[in-house]
C-alpha cells in the first residue's frame, strides 16, 4: 500500500512538474459538473447534487460551489491555502461553500492536516481518486468554481497568486443571479 501510494505521489509531481509550474486553464469550465459523493473527515457522506444543480435540495443549495483539489504533499496546494481560506471568508455568507477535496489521501490524513492547521472548511476525501477522475484532475492544485446551476464554470490548474482577484467577480455574478 506504502509503495502505491509513493508511486501516486511521484506521478502527481511529476505532471505538476511538466508544465514548468506554470499556472491556467483545464478542461471542465462550460461543462456539466459530474456530481460526485465524497466523506467528509468526519466521516459525514456530502452529496455535491445536494449543494448545486437541478436535483439540489432548497434547504442546501448553493449559489456556487468551489471545489479546491489539494494535498498535504503538495507545496502549491499549501501556498495556496491561504487564498482559498480567504475566499471563503469573503463569500460564504453569500451563498458560496468553499470544499477542499484531499486528492488520494485518507480521512485520516485530511483530519490530522485540519486539525493542525485549524481548517474551517469541510474537507473531503477522495482517496481512491474517483472524483480527481471525474474532474480530470491530473496536476495539484486544482480549483473549480461551479455555478448554482451545475456547471463548472471556471477551471484553474497550478498555484494562482492572485487566486481571489480571479475568482472575486466570477463570484460577484454568481451570487447576485447573473450567469
Amino acid at each position: 500500500m506504502r509503495t502505491r501510494l509513493t508511486a501516486l505521489f511521484i506521478a502527481i509531481a511529476a505532471t505538476a512538474l511538466a508544465d514548468g509550474g506554470k499556472a491556467g486553464k483545464g478542461q471542465m469550465a462550460g461543462k456539466t459538473a459530474p456530481l460526485v459523493a465524497l466523506r467528509d473527515v468526519k466521516d459525514r457522506m456530502v452529496f455535491l447534487r445536494d449543494l448545486v444543480g437541478a436535483q439540489a435540495r432548497p434547504q442546501t443549495k448553493k449559489k456556487a460551489i468551489v471545489l479546491d483539489f489539494f494535498g498535504t504533499f503538495c507545496g502549491p496546494c499549501k501556498r495556496e491555502l491561504p487564498h482559498i481560506l480567504e475566499l471563503n471568508e469573503r463569500w460564504k455568507d453569500k451563498g458560496v461553500e468553499v470544499l477542499l477535496i484531499g486528492y488520494g489521501e485518507s480521512p485520516d490524513t485530511l483530519a490530522e492536516f485540519v486539525t493542525a492547521q485549524n481548517i474551517p472548511l469541510r474537507v473531503l476525501s477522495d482517496r481512491y481518486g474517483l472524483a480527481s477522475k471525474q474532474y480530470a484532475v491530473s496536476s495539484l492544485p486544482r480549483v473549480l468554481v461551479v455555478g448554482g446551476d451545475g456547471v463548472v464554470k471556471e477551471d484553474l490548474v497550478g498555484d494562482h497568486e492572485d487566486l481571489v482577484n480571479q475568482l472575486d467577480k466570477l463570484l460577484g455574478v454568481l451570487t447576485s443571479g447573473g450567469a
